[in-house]
């Protein structure tokens, strides 16, 4: 309760300033420091917010990150049906080394505010379902900018594939990058 109240609060307040500092209603004279304390305290709540999941006893299969720049796969990773969450920051996942079983594996990725960002093994068979609120989308060389930006792509040979990964993604704010390990990282 206290989170999502802390939370509330700083969005309100980033908010306030935000308008004050574009001129929208004046607190006091406009220094050019005002916008970025409104954005600060933006990003404060929404990582509040979105970081307020953690791992749960109850909720097997679902791990979450406050705030931070989280890489996973660099180390054995037992890919199952997974949800990943992080409120603040960069995650970081490499399926390249991971074991991958045979069937359907549905993998959940969420980032409040920051970046997303999936590399695939070449010949992995993936079903994309992505969505940023505000920023770029950018799945295996197909680009979208703006607000609201959604993308759908699927492996040509994704229903017929003995090992096939689901992904869920989902970015607030920030960007989504899915590459197979063979392309460049994104500039």
């Amino acid at each position: 309760m206290w989170t999502i109240l802390f939370g509330l609060y700083f969005l309100a307040l980033g908010g306030i300033l935000a308008l004050n500092s574009l001129g929208v209603f004046s607190l006091r004279g406009n220094d050019g420091w005002g916008i970025a304390w409104a954005l600060l305290f933006v990003v404060l709540g929404v990582g509040i917010l979105s970081g307020r999941r953690r791992h749960t006893p109850g909720k097997e299969g679902t791990h979450g990150f406050g705030v931070g720049d989280v890489r996973l796969g660099e180390e054995p990773l037992n890919l199952g049906d997974k949800t990943y969450e992080m409120g603040v920051g960069r995650l970081s996942v490499d399926l390249t080394a991971v074991a991958i079983p045979s069937g359907e594996t549905a993998v959940r990725a969420r980032v409040g505010v920051g970046s997303l960002q999936m590399r695939l093994p070449p010949d992995l068979a993936v079903d994309v379902e992505a969505a940023a609120g505000m920023g770029a989308v950018n799945i295996l060389g197909q680009k979208s900018e703006g607000f609201g930006r959604e993308m759908h792509v699927t492996s040509p040979d994704y229903a017929q594939a003995e090992r096939r990964v689901r992904l869920d993604l989902d970015v607030g704010i920030g960007e989504i990058v899915v590459r197979r390990a063979e392309q460049p990282p994104a500039p």
